[in-house]
């Protein structure tokens, strides 16, 4: 960083660039915090869009860092704003903690939650997505930290329960990069052509019901269609009877895996799921016939840790359920 901080005051642009190319090619996520303030104070706007990048690409390393703790306030509220970062909620809130900590021990005040309340404002505290966490994350991790007023724990409680769905103090928006996502390739073994002819008639429903073994967050669904068809769907994800997302779109229909034709309906925000509750994909579907699944599989292990269990339901109309009809595959941020 002195070598381009003295290339950029003397003009040597071809010293400059040889800098940026090592940067570029070397910067680590673990150090990252250490050049990043150092490039904000030159101005030098490439090479902060850079070091955003490896942030927001790397995060966990990042903001797991020493350098990650010795930040100032105003570039910690630049960490927590950003809508790319690419780790859990939880693993944000305990850096933020681990920061405050810090702060703590380089001064006179006492390591209790009012301390760090007090260290990181009401401002920082409002940054950090709360509602993204699981119920389980939110009583183990953060509860006992502290740092949060009745009145947040009140609404936080209300929400990540499900009792409520809106929030005034804290936000529901997901960080694009956050969570793996993990697909349900298929869960039926095999697939029937449109000429088997699965018909939608009468906007009759098909759901089924799911259930997982650990907390997740429900992305997308794929349905089967035909080749070059348009359908137009209103699809629901129900808790019991309680509608967590809904959407009405129209979609043309692509090749799906090599398999069958078909398309993806993406939810407007990933929805947060808890395990061993029982939860419903509803749809009305318009459109013509239609591939559709035969001989599904009730438990679908899709990978080492994460398995998701299929059961008919009866708020389904139009033939679909575990062992026949639509909703091929699930897209989940675990």
């Amino acid at each position: 960083m002195e070598v381009l901080y003295i290339a950029n005051k003397y003009d040597m642009p071809f010293l400059a660039i040889k800098c940026r190319e090592y940067l570029q090619e070397c910067l680590k996520p673990e150090v990252v915090f250490i050049v990043l303030p150092q490039v904000q104070k030159m101005g030098d706007q490439e090479l902060e869009h850079f070091c955003w990048k490896v942030i927001d690409n790397k995060t966990h390393l990042a903001i797991s860092s020493k350098p990650f703790l010795e930040i100032p306030r105003e570039m910690l509220c630049q960490v927590l704003t950003r809508d790319s970062l690419k780790v859990k909620e939880l693993e944000i809130f305990q850096a933020v903690d681990k920061w405050a900590s810090k702060k703590i021990e380089e001064g006179v005040l006492e390591n209790t939650g009012d301390s760090k309340r007090a260290i990181l404002g009401e401002d920082i505290i409002r940054l950090i997505r709360f509602p993204l966490m699981s119920f389980q994350e939110f009583a183990e991790v953060v509860l006992p930290c502290e740092i949060l007023k009745r009145c947040e724990l009140t609404e936080l409680v209300q929400i990540i329960g499900k009792v409520a769905s809106s929030t005034s103090m804290f936000s529901k928006k997901h960080r694009r990069g956050s969570g793996v996502e993990v697909c349900l390739k298929n869960r039926f073994s095999i697939i029937k052509s449109s000429s088997g002819s699965w018909h939608y008639k009468d906007k009759k429903v098909d759901a089924v019901n799911f259930t997982i073994n650990k907390p997740a967050h429900l992305s997308a669904v794929k349905l089967f269609g035909s080749n070059g068809s348009t359908y137009t769907i209103e699809l629901e994800i129900l808790e019991r009877d309680q509608i967590m997302s809904k959407l009405s779109s129209s979609y043309i229909c692509e090749m799906v895996n090599d398999e069958y034709y078909g398309f993806t309906a993406k939810l407007d925000e990933p929805v947060s799921l808890e395990p061993n509750i029982s939860y419903t994909i509803k749809a009305k579907i318009q459109g013509p016939i239609s591939y559709y699944g035969n001989s599904g599989n009730q438990v679908v292990n899709m990978n080492d840790k994460f398995k998701i269990t299929f059961q008919s339901s009866d708020k389904s109309k139009n033939g679909t359920n575990v062992e026949r009809g639509q909703f091929p595959s699930l897209i989940f941020l675990c």
